[in-house]
């Protein structure tokens, strides 16, 4: 190797020189011939333009098939996901409309057997009444009230959750609720039939109760072994765990969880227009059926689906409550299941529920095919000219290529430093030189003292990150002897050195042509500095090293490499952190 002047190029490895310079030549030559050569230059225009009009033609077929193909995946996939969730906020439904069902069957059941006992009155059980109903909301958490109401409508018996510390609310408090539906409709109703109410805010003294509390009514005739009719009971179930539910079952979606009622009115929304709509003078227009015309006309075909139109796509599913919180029941101690048909139009306690991903979403998550067609096109026409252009000079990017591989190969991939091929290769070269022109090659090994801790403690990734490290510094250093030679040393003349990973964490490093030993050593002895100055998670190594001459302790590559391990080892019985000087004592700390 020769010797090296300017900083700036010894600053760069051998593998970050030695391709780019190569390349560089190859592309000049070529360009060089195409300027030239008029023959050449005709040949290599003909096939550009054969190649390329030929691959322009089965690109632009094969574009529009794969972009389609494409967008056919992502949408079916799109949908396939978005029904997942749709089907999941219908079980999240279903199993609270079945739990609250259960519920008021258990308690219903509960008061009937007290006053189908001898002697038993809906006054003398009140007392026992409004112990259970305490008990039960303390423990159930989700009925905002609990009540027994008489056939007159007046209230009875009212248990009011109180956020958590159920009270029985005074005589003086009972109110007569003669004119609601909840107490209307079941004492109308067959015995254990259920009545749902509409879900909707609670409501006191003319206005919305702060925070919402979103409420279904849920009721059912009470009467005795008689058949004597004595009131209904009403549970006032909190259905906000249900909609949160519904929300989160979303969670994944790549759109907005819904829920609204028949009118279009949301109750779940995770974006504007906002939820509860209906309850509000003011907010009366903000509504699907207006907001989103044609996919809520078309929802109202069917009972679950998904719809696409311009707006966007909504997946969805009607849950008719009146029905579906009879799910599963048949002949249950004589009750009748309404007679309301799920999925009626008329049915005004009629839910949708699933998500609505707009436009926009729609084609962030499946690609507007007009920007896909043209990203597409200026795609294949990049790739068609630079296909084309690359056919034209085949042999010389050919040439090109070739002697990259080749240069990989003699390259460490984990380090980037030479490998042993590499290293062996070119100490060959620089033993031939010295030996033509009378100079010495020094030749280090360096083991890594305390490696295997790091692997055992840390393990092999943090190991791997050290071996990186290390070779970096290396490298480092003996850009450094090059820049900034060790005092003694001829600038004019000095040589780079170079560095090898020889596998594991034994590493070479050559000095070709040195005319200073000393030199070389001090090198070293910062090295080993250096290197012991490196720290992985409180970890730290030392390094073993051993120093073989040419042509005083060996004439050949494998001799030198022999004579220099060797050194290293005994630079290891030394003590370790030492540099040892073949056959002689450790030269000093390394």
């Amino acid at each position: 190797m020769g010797s090296v002047s300017d900083p700036a190029a010894a600053s760069a490895s051998p593998a970050e020189q030695r391709p780019h310079d190569d390349s560089g030549r190859a592309r000049q030559k070529i360009t060089s011939r195409f300027s030239a050569d008029p023959d050449f230059r005709q040949s290599v225009l003909v096939w550009f333009a054969i190649f390329f009009v030929g691959s322009m033609m089965l690109a632009g077929a094969g574009v529009y098939i794969v972009q389609d193909r494409e967008e056919s995946r992502r949408l079916a996939q799109v949908k396939s996901e978005e029904s997942g969730i749709v089907f999941a906020q219908m079980g999240a439904i279903r199993e609270r409309l079945k739990l609250v069902r259960s519920d008021l069957m258990f308690l219903r059941n509960e008061r009937e057997n007290l006053l189908n006992t001898p002697g038993e009155t809906l006054q003398s059980t009140s007392t026992t009444a409004g112990s259970v109903f305490k008990n039960f909301a303390k423990s159930r958490e989700i009925y905002d009230q609990i009540r027994i109401i008489l056939p007159s409508g007046q209230e009875y018996l009212r248990v009011n959750y109180n956020g958590g510390s159920p009270i029985i609310a005074a005589e003086t408090r009972l109110q007569d609720k003669s004119e609601r539906t909840y107490v209307q409709a079941p004492l109308a109703m067959s015995h254990g039939q259920i009545y749902v109410s509409p879900l909707d805010l609670n409501v006191e003294d003319g206005r919305v109760v702060r925070p919402y509390k979103p409420t279904v009514r849920i009721s059912t005739p009470l009467e005795t072994a008689d058949g004597d009719r004595v009131g209904v009971i009403v549970l006032n179930y909190l259905a906000s765990s249900m909609l949160t539910a519904v929300e989160s079952a979303a969670d994944l979606s790549s759109g907005d969880p819904m829920m609204l009622n028949a009118a279009g009115y949301w109750f779940v929304s995770r974006t504007p227009p906002p939820a509860w709509g209906f309850m509000f003078d003011d907010e009366h227009d903000e509504r699907m059926n207006i907001l989103y015309p044609q996919t809520w006309a078309a929802a109202q075909t069917a009972t679950s689906g998904q719809i696409r139109t311009d707006e966007g796509m909504f997946s969805y599913s009607v849950v008719d409550p009146v029905s579906d919180i009879m799910t599963g029941v048949q002949d249950f101690e004589g009750f009748v299941p309404p007679r309301a048909a799920a999925g009626s139009s008329s049915n005004p306690r009629r839910w949708y529920v699933g998500t609505f991903l707009d436009a926009d979403q729609l084609d962030a998550e499946v690609g507007e095919p007009s920007r896909a067609k043209l990203f597409y096109v200026g795609l294949v026409l990049s790739l068609c000219f630079l296909g084309s252009t690359a056919a034209a000079f085949a042999l010389a990017e050919a040439r090109h290529y070739r002697l990259m591989l080749e240069r990989l190969a003699r390259f460490d991939s984990l380090t980037g430093l030479a490998n042993r091929r590499s290293l062996e290769e070119q100490l060959d070269v620089e033993i031939k030189r010295a030996r033509e022109h009378e100079r010495s090659v020094v030749l280090a090994f360096l083991d890594i003292d305390g490696f295997k801790k790091i692997n055992d403690d840390l393990g092999h990734s943090v190991g791997d990150e050290a071996l990186v490290d290390i070779a970096q510094t290396i490298e480092r250093k003996i850009r450094e002897y090059v820049a900034f030679p060790p005092r003694g040393a001829d600038e004019a003349t000095i040589a780079a050195p170079v560095a090898a990973r020889m596998g594991g964490d034994e590493f070479v490093v050559m000095f070709p042509e040195a005319e200073s030993v000393e030199a070389a050593t001090t090198m070293l002895k910062r090295l080993g500095k250096a290197i012991r100055g490196l720290s992985w998670k409180g970890h730290g190594v030392g390094v073993s090293i051993g120093i073989a001459l040419y042509p005083e302790h060996g004439l050949t590559r494998d001799a030198l490499l022999e004579t220099a391990d060797a050194a290293m080892y005994q630079a290891k019985s030394a003590g370790k952190n030492t540099i040892v000087m073949a056959n002689s004592p450790a030269l000093a700390s390394a």
